[in-house]
């Protein structure tokens, strides 16, 4: 079989991203920066770049020769199916036996078509997933854990992501008999875990991993994402770590994903008061950004049900996209903002949702600072984008829609400054988001109690010609912290959007290679 069988993406970014190695890569850099003779360091920096690209190549290889079992079809497993699918696992098995009903409102893989009412959810989400990753083998088996099936797929790991004890504990003692390791995620309203069993631990109290206090609870959009994106994590680091502290949950240990808990958003401890609204339905959002975080922002609201959702972006739709930005699956070439409101509609017809196919920023009421070559460059739209039919969008425009909330997931200096400007002259709630390979960010403007998005990123200090995102990474490596930080940040709007609830801290942030993984920046 030649490489390029068994390779999920031939795109060198991905490759990249996979032999992306943050304190040996920085070291050797530096250590490169110092030679004088040019032609010897040119020569070294071609060969280090080299041997990241192979050691990219060997590392999605392995995942495309992962075998993965995910029990479970609700929201959190087609959740953790998306993001090990958008990873590059080549092998995805389902099980689980439940039909699709017109009322399981928290799916997002099988669509509300009444010709799907009835059939096999595993075989819905199998379809979808095959549209994530193109060259993966995805297999459905429609029945609970079955251990002949088990044994029939040989899986290499094995992740329950049900609310169910009983599957739980008959997946866990499959697992010990086996001696395969095996993640236990569970989600609630406003929580989620998982836990993982290490055949070779040692450790004979394994209750934890059953999850006993979320058995049979509904699965939400925003815990599962948190905990759907970790669990993809871990999955990866079984494969391979990108860094010295780049490694696995440890037995005996469970994450916990807490909305109410001012301790990093963790832990059992609840110190924040509830607001619970009746329901979502009268509240209006902008999600000004249709890439990877706009898709996990998008995707998490709707399954939130808040009542107009609408979508700002001025792109395409690539192939390189579909990866990590799983609501334009199937969708190559399209409009990204017509295509995400699209699938809102389709996830909850109930839901009103508008594209705004544009930019951010009428150039000519711009602040000073914004005003240089590069800025222009940003403002201005070019001749081919004037074809396309891009325009600017106006501060008239977006007061029209009266929004509760704006949330911006852009990668431009710019367009984060802009709507920073914007939000504050009108009081508007405003939260911005942003990833790396491997972290990310979630910082929120919320007027008369927090200080503006500018002023807590000093986003002016952003380099002119780098725009803060994942654009020049691998477009796989990047779907863990786009859902991870895309979801966060919908569970932090849930305090702003339940008036009064919202209590001010410092940024919060997402880092895989920590041993806390979420924090407040300053705690850290």
């Amino acid at each position: 079989m030649t490489e390029t069988n068994f390779i999920y993406s031939e795109d060198e970014r991905t490759y990249r991203a996979w032999g992306y190695d943050e304190s040996l890569a920085i070291k050797k850099y530096d250590s490169i920066q110092k030679i004088k003779d040019e032609k010897k360091k040119n020569e070294i920096i071609s060969e280090f770049e080299g041997q990241e690209l192979n050691l990219g190549r060997a590392r999605q290889k392995r995942l495309y020769d992962s075998k993965v079992l995910v029990v479970g079809s609700s929201c959190l497993s087609q959740i953790i199916s998306s993001c090990v699918a958008g990873i590059g696992i080549g092998n995805i098995y389902l099980m689980d036996n439940k039909r699709f009903s017109e009322r399981d409102r928290n799916d997002f893989l099988c669509l509300k078509n009444y010709k799907q009412i009835g059939k096999e959810k595993v075989g819905l989400i199998a379809n979808e997933l095959k549209k994530i990753n193109t060259h993966a083998r995805i297999t459905p088996r429609f029945s609970k854990f079955n251990k002949a099936f088990a044994s029939e797929l040989n899986p290499q790991i094995i992740i329950d992501a049900t609310n169910d004890c009983y599957s739980k504990e008959t997946c866990l003692d499959y697992a010990v008999k086996n001696k395969i390791p095996m993640i236990s995620a569970s989600a609630d309203d406003y929580r989620g875990t998982y836990g993982i069993y290490w055949p070779m631990s040692g450790n004979k109290n394994l209750d934890y991993i059953l999850n006993l206090e979320f058995n049979n609870l509904t699965q939400i959009g925003f815990t599962s994402g948190v905990i759907g994106g970790l669990v993809a994590d871990e999955i990866r680091k079984y494969n391979f770590q990108q860094a010295r502290s780049d490694k696995n949950l440890r037995s005996n240990e469970r994450f916990i994903y807490n909305l109410y808990s001012t301790k990093n958003r963790q832990g059992l401890q609840e110190d924040l008061e509830k607001y619970f609204l009746i329901s979502w339905s009268e509240k209006r959002v902008l999600v000004a950004g249709a890439g990877a975080l706009g898709n996990s922002v998008a995707l998490s609201l709707v399954l939130l049900g808040i009542g107009k959702i609408d979508i700002l972006d001025f792109d395409t739709i690539e192939s390189t996209n579909v990866p990590r930005q799983i609501l334009l699956r199937g969708e190559i070439g399209g409009k990204k903002a017509e295509i995400v409101s699209k699938r809102i509609k389709e996830i909850n017809p109930r839901i009103k949702s508008n594209f705004i196919y544009g930019k951010v920023g009428e150039y000519s009421v711009l602040n000073e600072r914004f005003r240089n070559k590069y800025s222009e460059d940003f403002f201005i739209p070019n001749e081919e984008q004037l074809k396309k039919g891009i325009g600017l969008v106006t501060e008239d425009r977006l007061l029209k829609e009266k929004y509760d909330l704006i949330f911006g997931c852009f990668d431009n200096k710019y367009a984060r400054m802009w709507l920073n400007d914007f939000t504050v002259k009108n009081n508007i709630p405003y939260i911005d988001t942003g990833v790396g390979t491997h972290q990310g960010q979630v910082a929120i403007f919320v007027p008369d109690k927090t200080k503006s998005i500018n002023d807590q990123l000093v986003l002016e200090n952003f380099p002119d010609l780098v725009r803060n995102s994942c654009m020049n990474q691998g477009q796989a490596a990047t779907i863990i912290p786009n859902m991870v930080i895309g979801n966060l940040a919908v569970g932090e709007s849930t305090h702003i959007l339940n008036s009064g609830g919202y209590v001010s801290d410092p940024i919060l942030g997402y880092d895989s290679f920590s041993s806390g993984k979420i924090y407040f920046k300053g705690k850290h």
